[in-house]
């Protein structure tokens, strides 16, 4: 009887075992399966969005065929045509709005003939209409950039560095993007440095960004002259601050046979030379 017993719950135990392992069996197909449609519908996603692009594509391609030119092609055409009717002759073309019309393919646009041109007295827009070869009229519009050949750093210039004729560049900017504090002349850049930080290259030189480099320092003595119409006064003086060229600045002079000094206000007119203003303090 014992033994009937033990083998029956060998067997119930064995039972449960098969049945746990084939609840594990069943929940890993369930999940390959959903696993397997998802990637499934991955895949048809990622197809579908190829098949779009393509489509796309063709639409592109078939809208430039059909225009027969590009918009490059535009702007060389109306370049010399604006040219003529503005009050410069550096300026760029912004197309802002390309012909809507379904022009025929192989058209050139050197056989188009200006029908109408419309610019705005300030000449900063313009619309143009153009009859073709076959026989279509177009019409386009854009802006007129004025543009100024202005001078510009080619190397970053930092406190202290002294601006060279090689370290300056003119490039064409348009004049609706310049301010009135920007330098027009390179020769207003030779020669000076940075006032407070690096000046970065490639971008318009504003004035406030520039200062006469530092030649006199504090404590060097220069020559302090005064000069009149019959009388030029020369005499030793020592700066009490860090001067550039065309500053002015405090000077102190001492005799020799007593110590008390005196303060001269005298601009700075070359490394070690200043000019009196206004005389003894």
């Amino acid at each position: 009887m014992k033994l009937l017993m033990l083998a029956y719950r060998a067997w119930t135990m064995r039972a449960s075992q098969i049945k746990i392992i084939g609840s594990d069996l069943r929940s890993s197909l369930v999940s390959l399966w959903l696993n397997r449609r998802v990637q499934l519908n991955i895949k048809n996603f990622v197809r579908c969005i190829i098949f779009l692009m393509s489509i796309a594509t063709i639409n592109a391609d078939e809208t430039s065929s059909t225009q027969g030119f590009s918009k490059q092609d535009l702007v060389n055409f109306l370049r010399p045509l604006l040219g003529g009717k503005i009050n410069t002759k550096d300026f760029d073309i912004v197309i802002e709005k390309m012909p809507t019309e379904s022009v025929p393919e192989n058209v050139s646009l050197k056989e188009a003939i200006v029908d109408d041109v419309v610019i705005p007295s300030q000449q900063r827009s313009f619309q143009v209409s153009l009859k073709l070869k076959s026989g279509e009229k177009i019409s386009c519009s854009g802006k007129i950039e004025w543009l100024a050949n202005i001078p510009i750093l080619l190397r970053p210039i930092g406190p202290g560095d002294i601006i060279n004729v090689s370290d300056v560049g003119y490039q064409s900017y348009p004049v609706d993007q310049l301010t009135a504090m920007v330098v027009m002349d390179g020769n207003d850049i030779v020669g000076k440095s940075s006032a407070h930080t690096i000046i970065k290259p490639g971008l318009p030189v504003e004035r406030s960004l520039l200062k006469n480099p530092t030649i006199i320092k504090r404590g060097d003595m220069v020559d302090v002259v005064y000069r009149s119409q019959c009388l030029i006064v020369s005499a030793k003086a020592q700066a009490t601050q860090d001067l550039a060229c065309g500053d002015t600045g405090t000077f102190e002079t001492q005799h020799d046979n007593i110590k008390q000094t005196k303060k001269i206000s005298a601009k700075v007119v070359g490394p070690s030379t200043a000019e009196i203003l206004h005389g003894f303090a």
